[in-house]
């Protein structure tokens, strides 16, 4: 007998045991799945090994992979059981936003009959269509505003403890948090400084709803948890992550009609502008020549992507095969590139991904379901909640233009883009509340 087998008998029959226990006591907690759901890509980046490589091939499945898929597909599980427990009480009614993204998980799936990359399309249409399961479910468990209240809570625990064990490692694992390609840029436990960046955009709204909501002293706990947000969002040199966080900051102030603030963070603003356009950081500098607000060659990926999309602009190459197209180098040529033909490549335009999996017909679908939440949103009566969900949808949706900020699953924008987006879909039926006699109003 293989000595590595009596091993691999006894790890299937742990995860075996785990997965019941998890079923268990998600079934019973709903809180258990949503904590899952939202550590899903962080618990996957913790195994990024920090390296010098490059993507020279198509990347092959790894542990973190199977482990985030899992997760995800448990989540859609486990959600669609408790949704359908509950059927009675619900009878399908769904927020028409959930119709269109269901729209588009179906479209999604019939794309392998014609897609370029027939295994991968496959695989990451069934992982989004688990995070539509979930979805649907968070939406069925929003049913009051206590429960928006522990969700919201939920996530800023999950934020606070993520931003302290970053902290942390930046001193005890200086190996592994400070990025091989530029050891000025901080990634933390993530894979990629970026990831990072875009992790603090979404803690920003959470840690600003938190302090809103907590009075006395209690918000001295909240404050330093701010300051750390915003030091771990500079130490990354994300250039992206920077602009929609104030974005988001300022968003948040106006819906506060905070007038003082606005004008400090204002000043802030300009003298932080002054010191890196006189001061070259060089965890803000990229290749050489480039300057503060330069593409660092993005402009070369939409280009060459585009002549790609006037070949399928209906239907598109299939969902989520993002670089795969390059494969096909009669158009153009990609050698020397920094970005190479596999379907893992991102081409830094969530919604040019989109394009190129769907078509016009994929990117409509998806542009009606996420602006519809958006618009359910903005014509919702104040809250702090519609300033969490605008504070947190809007920098995405424009991070998305020069990132692959939001296209499903991948990244940590993703997920915790779909809490405030589900959220989004509520809004509108509490227009100008809640109040404190309105704790136990159904959303």
């Amino acid at each position: 007998m293989n000595i590595l087998e009596p091993y691999l008998i006894f790890g299937i029959i742990s995860i075996i045991f785990i997965g019941i226990a998890l079923s268990y006591l998600s079934l019973r907690n709903f809180e258990i799945l949503i904590i899952l759901f939202a550590v899903s890509s962080i618990i996957a980046s913790l195994f990024y090994n920090n390296t010098p490589v490059w993507i020279t091939e198509e990347i092959e499945s790894s542990f973190k992979s199977y482990l985030r898929g899992g997760i995800l597909v448990f989540s859609g599980l486990i959600g669609s059981l408790i949704y359908l427990k509950k059927f009675k009480f619900h009878n399908f009614k769904i927020p028409i936003q959930l119709v269109l993204l269901f729209c588009f998980s179906i479209f999604s799936f019939l794309s392998v009959f014609y897609s370029i990359d027939t295994k991968n399309t496959f695989i990451r249409s069934g992982l989004f269509a688990s995070v539509f399961l979930f979805l649907i479910s968070l939406n069925f468990w929003l049913d009051s505003i206590e429960k928006l209240n522990k969700l919201l809570s939920i996530l800023f625990v999950i934020v606070s403890v993520v931003l302290i064990i970053n902290l942390v490692s930046m001193f005890a694992l200086p190996g592994r948090t400070w990025w091989w390609k530029n050891t000025s840029r901080f990634l933390g436990l993530f894979s990629h400084p970026n990831e990072l960046g875009g992790f603090t955009i979404m803690a920003l709204p959470i840690i600003l709803w938190k302090l809103k909501e907590t009075s006395g002293y209690n918000k001295f706990i909240i404050y330093p948890i701010l300051l750390l947000n915003f030091i771990l969002l500079i130490t990354t040199g994300s250039r992206t992550s920077l602009l929609v966080s104030i974005v988001g900051l300022f968003i948040w102030l106006l819906l506060e009609k905070e007038w003082i603030k606005i004008l400090i963070a204002g000043l802030l603003l300009t003298i932080g502008i002054i010191l890196l356009t006189q001061f070259e950081l060089t965890s803000y500098s990229r290749n050489e020549g480039d300057n503060l607000v330069s593409l660092t060659e993005r402009e070369l990926i939409w280009e060459a992507s585009s002549l790609f999309m006037k070949e399928r602009p209906i239907l598109g190459f299939g969902y989520a095969v993002e670089g795969k197209i390059f494969a096909d180098q009669k158009l153009i040529d990609v050698e020397g590139q920094f970005f190479n033909p596999n379907a893992q490549q991102p081409l830094h335009n969530g919604y040019l991904s989109i394009f190129i999996g769907g078509g016009i017909i994929g990117l409509l679908l998806w542009l009606n379901a996420i602006g519809m939440g958006l618009f359910n949103s903005i014509r919702s009566g104040y809250s702090s909640y519609k300033g969490y969900v605008l504070a947190t949808m809007i920098p995405v949706l424009i991070a998305n233009i020069v990132e692959s900020a939001i296209t499903g699953y991948l990244g940590t924008t993703d997920i915790f883009f779909w809490f405030a987006w589900v959220l989004s879909g509520k809004l509108y039926l509490t227009e100008n509340k809640p109040t404190e006699n309105t704790q136990q109003e159904v959303l």
